[in-house]
């Protein structure tokens, strides 16, 4: 048979997907994110032995405690903004050679980076009954085919290998 005269127009048309750099694994994001806790854990548990900390107190940590815990969390904060305005990457995400670009692959900004993919959706997971469930949407969508979480979506933002 002949070419339909009717047909519509075709052409090729090529997917983003597999363009630029390789997309970080689900499991290694996941890594990544239990590295980052480990690190702030480690940190306030130091701060409980070192100040002394009262398993009979109301705050269980001590002055000293209290001093050596903010002193620990504004340290690693500053770490973490320091890695991610040079490198897009926190702690665990560096430890593991994975970065936050944007979504065209070029460098994220530390405002967008830190700013609209971390404090934003903290600030909205704090909120009571809606931080549960964004939390929840925001985890799960890590399973879409391009391995973007909402915070991902909300900064333009994508997790790749370093």
């Amino acid at each position: 048979m002949g070419e339909n005269p009717y047909q519509a127009p075709t052409a090729h048309v090529e997917d983003r997907v597999g363009q630029g750099p390789e997309l970080a694994s689900r499991g290694t994001r996941f890594f990544a994110a239990i590295l980052d806790g480990l690190v702030y854990i480690v940190v306030w548990t130091g701060a409980y032995f070192v100040g002394g900390g009262d398993l009979g107190s109301v705050s269980g940590l001590s002055s000293t405690g209290l001093l050596i815990y903010i002193i620990g969390s504004l340290a690693l904060l500053g770490i973490n903004l320091y890695f991610l305005h040079q490198n897009g990457q926190t702690i665990g995400k560096r430890l593991l050679s994975v970065k936050i670009v944007r979504d065209d692959g070029s460098r994220a900004a530390l405002g967008r980076a830190f700013g609209l993919r971390m404090l934003v959706p903290s600030m909205i997971y704090m909120v009571p009954l809606l931080g549960v469930l964004f939390y929840l949407v925001d985890v799960l969508f890590i399973f879409r085919g391009d391995h973007r979480c909402v915070h991902d979506l909300m900064a333009d933002t994508r997790v790749v290998s370093a």
